[in-house]
């Protein structure tokens, strides 16, 4: 064999061998931090997105070792970003992460985590720096998947993720759907499943619920029930409790003396409240005009929990001090946490 053919031979070999080497590595060595792109555009479309637009949604690992963690900044000049970050616990190792940008952070409630997704709202054509709202300005409810893929669900102005994952109830934004109040989406197939206007309530419960509100309800931890209520500035006025198995609702008419800060509890369907309670003024002058009057009077304010399923009332708790707030708290489904004037926590189980 000739010179240049042994060389040409030599050449090809090597480089058969750095290929099988490169192949080996490439495919057993472990991925890097996933680091995605911020999905920054706004979307052509309002509608739920077709359930063949996106892959399968990964999720934390099931054992228990992956946990998320979410923060986000308030810019007064620019869109507002939120920064999602999957930690391995045990590893204490970085296992993804991924901004959002748009976020809605001046939102009481403007996102959820869940087991194998994030749920944010985000707005569009926002003036950061007058803070004011521009032509065509929306708001919507969006999901990221924790390796940073973003699918939008609808337009949103409020919403609760039941802990399955399989339906979201939403409050649409106004401006695009006049008229509908409530949405719930099935996350599964990510279509609507059902929707809900103030018009379909029936005459007899017309005053029961003037418009939707997310706020004082929520899920049935078996994730079957969505409930939703109403309210007048600090007042509760009235509930609503949508079966997701058949789609019927019911209306419930909330006791007169509920308040934005009374504890409900979606599994049972009951709230706290009182009676001869002072309005809420957050005036520290006002309220006491209210508690000399009640000690003049001998006004005693009532502590309850009222059922709605039964109609059933349980006095809880009486006080004197007509502002007091029990801070209440649902431990379980009968046992309720409040605090008393003298600063001791308690509980009260409701009879069965």
């Amino acid at each position: 064999m000739g010179i240049k053919k042994k060389f040409w031979v030599f050449v090809g070999g090597a480089v058969i061998i750095i290929a099988l080497v490169l192949i080996f590595f490439t495919s057993h060595h472990l991925p890097p931090i996933i680091s995605m792109p911020t999905v920054a555009s706004m979307p052509t479309s309002t509608v739920v997105a077709s359930a063949s637009s996106t892959a399968a949604v990964p999720c934390l690992a099931t054992d228990g070792d992956e946990i998320e963690n979410y923060a986000a900044t308030n810019n007064k000049t620019s869109s507002n970003v939120g920064t999602v970050t999957i930690i391995n616990k045990i590893s204490n190792t970085q296992v993804s992460n991924f901004t959002i940008s748009d976020i809605m952070s001046r939102h009481y409630h403007d996102y959820e985590l869940h087991n194998c997704a994030i749920y944010v709202i985000r707005e569009f054509n926002y003036d950061y720096v007058k803070g004011d709202v521009l032509p065509n300005y929306n708001t919507q409810l969006w999901r990221y998947s924790y390796t940073g893929t973003g699918l939008e669900l609808g337009s949103a102005e409020d919403f609760r993720v039941n802990p399955q994952e399989t339906f979201v109830a939403v409050v649409p934004f106004s401006s695009v759907f006049p008229g509908l109040s409530l949405q719930i989406y099935d996350l599964k197939t990510n279509t609507s499943s059902f929707s809900l206007s103030l018009s379909q309530i029936p005459a007899q419960d017309s005053s029961t619920i003037v418009n939707f509100d997310l706020e004082n309800g929520g899920w049935s931890s078996d994730g079957r029930y969505v409930w939703f209520d109403s309210s007048e500035e600090a007042d509760s006025i009235g509930f609503v409790r949508i079966d997701t198995a058949n789609w019927s609702y019911q209306a419930f008419p909330a006791p007169s003396t509920t308040m934005g800060g009374d504890a409900f509890n979606p599994d049972t369907g009951m709230t706290t409240y009182r009676t001869n309670a002072a309005p809420w003024t957050g005036d520290a002058t006002i309220d006491q005009q209210y508690r000399n009057q009640a000690a003049q009077s001998g006004q005693i304010t009532s502590f309850y929990i009222y059922d709605f399923l039964t109609n059933k009332n349980y006095l809880v708790a009486t006080t004197t001090n007509p502002t007091y707030y029990y801070q209440p708290k649902w431990l379980s489904d009968t046992m309720l946490q409040y605090t008393l004037p003298s600063g001791a926590t308690t509980t009260y189980t409701v009879p069965q």
